[in-house]
């Protein structure tokens, strides 16, 4: 299923933060939102499940409005892992279990549980499902964050700066991660990140916010030392290794 965003508003009070926001994402991709510090990065993924309302424009899931679909009709198509998750008295298991929650009926069935374990193995969590949460790592609780919306059986998955505060191996498990999920199961994941070159080695496509605009839209191999120092204001080198571009600061003051 295709993800496509018209002419996105929005604002906090009479604050304007996203402008007239259009992209799509294609199915089975990484969609990288990139930009600096309040450029309206985490807004967007807000907006794109429903948390947030926008004052203008659409989001439609394969054709379908966004607006028109109810939070429990949202959650059996969108996965959500936010930039901060409070880790609380839960086992993995059950903090896993929690993203069938919008299929449950009545009762947890016998399906409920198949999916939940296997989500837990496939993401490498299975010898600390019955460890509580908020005695794991913060790379462990990440994978659990992003198992839990798994288990939602989303087709697309957002993801809020997955690999914020893990070391680089932990940071290669998670992306390596989002990459099979996208490639060999056809989920849409769109993420943000903060870390250039990482982004770059997973994304499809990526998309530079500038002051709450889309200043920039495209594959990894188009982006320039320009837009780099246009959004971050930073002058920067770009040369390739393997095939996808590295992005290496040059000395001196920054360019504004």
């Amino acid at each position: 299923m295709k993800l496509a965003v018209e002419a996105l508003r929005f604002s906090y009070g009479d604050l304007r933060v996203l402008h007239d926001i259009s992209f799509e994402a294609a199915p089975g991709t990484v969609t990288a939102i990139l930009g600096p510090n309040g450029c309206g990065k985490s807004t967007l993924l807000r907006c794109l499940n429903g948390l947030l309302k926008p004052a203008s424009g659409q989001v439609l899931l394969d054709d379908i409005d966004l607006s028109l679909l109810s939070g429990r009709d949202i959650a059996r198509r969108i996965g959500y892992v936010a930039q901060r998750n409070e880790a609380a008295r839960l086992t993995a298991f059950d903090a896993v279990l929690l993203g069938r929650t919008p299929h449950l009926g009545f009762h947890v069935g016998k399906h409920d549980l198949e999916i939940t374990q296997a989500v837990i193995e496939s993401m490498g969590l299975g010898e600390l499902s019955m460890r509580y949460i908020d005695q794991m790592s913060g790379g462990e609780l990440q994978r659990v964050c992003i198992a839990r919306a798994l288990a939602q059986e989303p087709t697309f998955l957002l993801l809020d700066e997955p690999t914020s505060s893990l070391d680089l191996r932990n940071q290669y498990d998670i992306l390596h991660t989002i990459r099979h999920l996208a490639v060999e199961h056809g989920v849409t994941v769109l993420l943000t990140m903060h870390d250039l070159n990482s982004t770059l080695r997973v994304a499809d496509r990526v998309i530079f916010l500038r002051e709450g605009q889309v200043f920039a839209n495209g594959n990894p191999d188009e982006v320039t030392p320009d837009i780099v120092a246009a959004v971050y204001g930073i002058d920067v080198e770009i040369i390739y290794h393997d095939g996808r571009p590295v992005i290496i600061p040059l000395n001196g003051h920054p360019t504004h």
